[in-house]
């Protein structure tokens, strides 16, 4: 059985291939949790392609985490609630994840992000936004 979900953007994700400054503190929390990771579908794009970049080697682990993750479908609301929502200065891709996030916000047990922006617009919208460190 999948847990809650823990809605992850992809700075997060990250963190969970690249050994980054908090990516110990994050992969004990996702371990210690009964959270199922989820996040928006183009966080699969964004993951491969940051890997890609860094550290191309561990693109089969990057593609195992996507293939354990629930990632949720575009929709028309999704998209529609993106382009309207935070402040100007929010990039769409951050626009995009804030509004998966709120579409399911019913069921989210939380919202990590490495993203002061994001994480502000997220808590704005009423979200419990955070960042684990070590």
């Amino acid at each position: 059985m999948l847990g809650d979900p823990l809605y992850a953007d992809t700075s997060a994700l990250v963190k969970l291939i690249i050994d980054e400054n908090e990516s110990e503190s994050l992969a004990r929390y996702v371990s210690e949790s009964d959270l199922q990771l989820t996040s928006s579908v183009i966080a699969e794009v964004e993951l491969l392609r940051a890997v890609k970049r860094v550290e191309r080697g561990r693109l089969d682990e990057a593609q195992q985490l996507l293939d354990e993750m629930i990632l949720v479908p575009v929709s028309t609301d999704i998209k529609h609630r993106a382009v309207n929502i935070g402040p100007e200065s929010l990039g769409s891709s951050d626009a995009i994840h804030l509004a998966t996030a709120i579409e399911i916000q019913a069921d989210l047990r939380g919202f990590v992000s490495y993203d002061n922006r994001l994480i502000d617009s997220a808590r704005g919208a009423g979200i419990g936004a955070t960042s684990l460190v070590g």
